[in-house]
């Protein structure tokens, strides 16, 4: 996985706007992708939904396998700090 950008400058290369690119960079691009995805789940599990609303859990098939994901991504998360 690689978190360079197209207009980043290539590894060992100096200048005006370039950066030292590191692993440390790959990681915490990781680590946001998966804080973005939990956010964007959570708030898709948390959509008002008929199929919820008469489900004997209150929560439908779809929500849950949201929910699945969030979790999924969450432990992901941790161990990645």
């Amino acid at each position: 996985m690689s978190a360079v950008r197209e207009d980043a400058p290539v590894l060992g290369r100096t200048g005006a706007g370039s950066y030292p690119y590191t692993a440390e960079d790959d990681r915490d691009f990781a680590r946001q992708a998966l804080a973005d995805a939990i956010i964007y789940r959570a708030m898709a599990a948390a959509e008002p939904c008929p199929a919820c609303a008469v489900h004997r859990a209150l929560l439908c098939v779809a929500h849950a396998a949201e929910l699945d994901w969030v979790s999924a991504y969450r432990a992901m998360l941790a161990a990645m700090l």
